[in-house]
């Protein structure tokens, strides 16, 4: 074995993170690791990687038993993670980004780019995307995709035979993402072992060889792909049925959001409408110009031409305080960078939704632990309690409060982008049938997602996005994940 766990454990005070989990991984191996948010599993890669330290059990590495100090030393033994978060230089190039800790240099002392450029080229052309990227590109200028990629051939640069990818395809496209499993399935044909992290089913029935499941920081069992399927592993993963979600809709009729030619650097002569109780999908590739739809309307982005009319009345929406005023909310795909204060706690988060520059107010905290109080039960946040901080959640919990947030203020029009990026399947069916009853009370939903299986389990109609313009409109219940792509593309 390439690398075996043995009864790993750790706690954080009185938190319980691991308890006694074992874990094998084999030479030229992709070994899925699955489980609702709480796991474990971000511990585990933690001490992997050096983060952190077990408080008991043995890490084994080629047959030799390893303490491992720090991400220095995880690096000397062969081990390199790439986070769901990236850590890339924008103001840098590729090259630069890509040996940021080991420049080669001249005895002078002084960085040598011809061989920098030279090694980064060599790099790009052994994980087969030298035609997409080239060394010398800013990377301000990538896509989501490539920025993957890059922090992917960052990892690889040490040439490590222990790969960790968590959540690698959280942000990307569907065509970036079977470019990364390509790279995988070379690293793995020439000997390098694969920890792969993902929340999304497909992929791992896709990729992996085998796969571990987690559980309030216990071991549940591991499986090989070939002899489970996508129902048994998730009864694994939340220990309970997971029943989907059948969509009601009733046409009202009455219109809440219309949207006429809009303009603006991003976006091309963009015309819809939204009725009362209705959940209606942007879909398309990443960089289409979804999310700058829902921006534009909500004034986070200028536009240049165009109406926006909320129940017939036309709305000059300049920023998000004049969206907010004329009830309308926004969820951001970012949650933990737009979307919450991580160091504040459920409470102040949820009632921060108030205050406005142009209206200062004094921020009642005894009526924001009640209106909190009352979130957490609607929604089943798990927290200890209201003024527990946020960054202590996991990323379902936190996608809970981020919406409490914006249903606090009781909008018309909810915009949601990615509504269930990075949260576990458990979660996931929790915030589909949290948007299911709010468009049932008659709340008219504007979601934004990169997941196909959902916008077609969840919404009554898709509108589909290439270059700042709708190519078409479907209605969910009559189209395919083919058909979108085909427009999409």
């Amino acid at each position: 074995m390439r690398l075996q766990l043995q009864n790993i454990s750790k706690s954080f005070g009185p938190v319980q993170a691991l308890q006694s989990v074992s874990f094998t991984l084999a030479e030229g191996e992709v070994h899925a690791i699955c489980g609702e948010n709480g796991a474990g599993k971000s511990t585990l890669m933690n001490i992997l990687s050096g983060n952190l330290q077990p408080d008991d059990g043995e890490i084994v590495i080629d047959n030799n038993a390893v303490q491992i100090k720090n991400y220095a030393h995880a690096a000397n033994l062969g081990l390199a993670i790439v986070y769901q978060q990236l850590s890339l230089f924008e103001n840098q190039d590729i090259a630069e980004n890509i040996f940021v800790n080991q420049f080669p240099k001249f005895k002078s002392g002084l960085i040598n780019y011809r061989a920098l450029y030279d090694e980064t080229e060599k790099l790009l052309q052994k994980l087969h995307i030298a035609h997409i990227l080239s060394p010398k590109t800013m990377v301000s200028t990538l896509s989501a995709g490539q920025k993957q990629m890059v922090e992917i051939a960052k990892a690889l640069s040490r040439e490590p035979t222990i790969l960790i990818l968590d959540e690698p395809t959280a942000s990307i496209s569907g065509n970036d993402a079977q470019t990364l499993f390509k790279i995988i399935r070379n690293l793995r044909s020439k000997g390098t072992s694969v920890i792969y992290i993902s929340h999304r089913m497909e992929e791992i029935f896709e990729i992996a060889d085998r796969v571990t499941v987690l559980k309030d920081g216990k071991y549940v069992g591991t499986k090989d792909i070939s002899n489970i399927d996508k129902h048994a592993l998730i009864n694994m993963m939340v220990g309970r049925e997971i029943k989907k979600i059948n969509r009601e809709y009733v046409e009202s009729g009455e219109v809440v959001l219309e949207v006429e030619g809009l303009c603006n650097q991003k976006l091309n002569n963009v015309s819809f409408k939204i009725h009362r109780g209705e959940i209606v999908a942007l879909a398309g590739l990443v960089g289409a110009g979804r999310t700058e739809i829902g921006k534009t309307i909500f004034g986070a982005m200028p536009k240049e031409s165009g109406r926006i009319l909320l129940k017939n009345v036309e709305l000059k929406v300049k920023k998000p305080a004049d969206a907010i005023r004329n009830k309308i909310a926004f969820v951001p795909e970012d949650r933990k960078a737009l979307g919450l204060f991580l160091d504040m706690n459920v409470a102040e988060n949820i009632g921060s939704v108030g205050l406005s520059a142009d209206r200062p107010v004094f921020f009642d905290h005894s009526q924001s632990i009640a209106v909190a109080e009352t979130y957490k039960q609607k929604l089943r946040i798990v927290a200890h309690h209201v003024l527990q901080k946020v960054a202590d959640l996991s990323g379902g919990n936190q996608q809970k409060v981020v919406l409490s947030k914006w249903l606090s203020t009781d909008p018309d029009l909810l915009i949601i982008d990615e509504p269930t990026h990075g949260i576990d399947i458990g979660a996931k069916f929790e915030i589909h049938g949290l948007l299911q009853n709010l468009a049932l009370a008659g709340k008219s939903i504007l979601l934004i997602s990169s997941e196909l299986p959902e916008i077609l389990v969840i919404s009554d109609r898709v509108l589909v996005v290439k270059d700042g313009a709708i190519t078409k409109e479907l209605k969910s219940s009559d189209t395919t994940e083919e058909e979108i792509l085909k427009w999409a593309m």
